[in-house]
């Protein structure tokens, strides 16, 4: 954005810093203790920040922070078109009314539950009326359950297919490769290749069928399948 939107209309407590200020205050991102960091990201963390804080200082003004729900969380991780554990396991924040400060939860839930939480929050038991996909984990993040008594969480990626269960245990279906190539089509046309993302995290990159305890390997180093 060349400007900064005046959001001084829409709540009297409401400020932004310009693009320059938020660029000019990563300078030092560059710093060998940054490794890892670029300064690129960390001013668009701190555009982000400063954003969430209009929208908080917006409804706490019009006082209906108290009524309402905020979540944060990604699309994918760093090895982004995989499904490695780097590429789908992602961060996500909630807050509201039902939900208690500092609550940290480890159960699996996916984004295509998102949908079905957001309307139980909305309407309450009339949302059990709308069938969709996933599973509402509302009663989760107020206590009122302590599980969702769930087997597991499915993801896909192009033809790739994995399967990651409640136990621990990955299934992982890669196979988007051998199609791909079965049809003469390299996967790198697509910009998309494994490796341009993992690098060489993961030693078992394009084998076809792969399974991972997590619980003991959480950065899938061991194929059990080749065991």
């Amino acid at each position: 954005m060349s400007e900064v939107p005046d959001v001084s209309r829409y709540c009297s407590s409401c400020t932004l810093a310009p693009r320059s200020v938020i660029w000019a205050s990563t300078e030092k991102a560059s710093s060998p203790s940054l490794i890892g960091y670029c300064r690129e990201k960390l001013a668009a963390l701190r555009w982000l920040d400063e954003s969430l804080g209009v929208l908080y200082d917006f409804l706490s003004e019009r006082g209906a922070i108290a009524n309402t729900y905020v979540v944060m969380a990604t699309d994918h991780g760093p090895g982004k078109t995989s499904l490695y554990e780097s590429g789908t396991r992602v961060p996500m924040y909630a807050v509201g009314p039902s939900i208690r400060a500092g609550t940290v939860l480890g159960e699996i839930v996916s984004h295509v539950d998102l949908a079905p939480t957001f309307l139980e929050w909305a309407s309450g038991d009339a949302s059990r009326l709308t069938s969709v996909d996933g599973q509402s984990w509302a009663s989760l993040a107020s206590g009122k359950v302590s599980s969702l008594d769930r087997d597991g969480v499915y993801t896909e990626m192009f033809f790739d297919r994995a399967f990651v269960a409640r136990n621990g245990m990955k299934y992982y279906n890669c196979t988007t490769n051998s199609i791909l190539k079965g049809k003469s089509v390299d996967r790198t046309y697509f910009g998309e290749d494994l490796a341009r993302w993992c690098g060489a995290a993961y030693p078992h990159l394009y084998e076809e069928k792969q399974v991972y305890d997590l619980t003991s390997d959480p950065t899938e180093q061991v194929n059990l399948l080749n065991m």
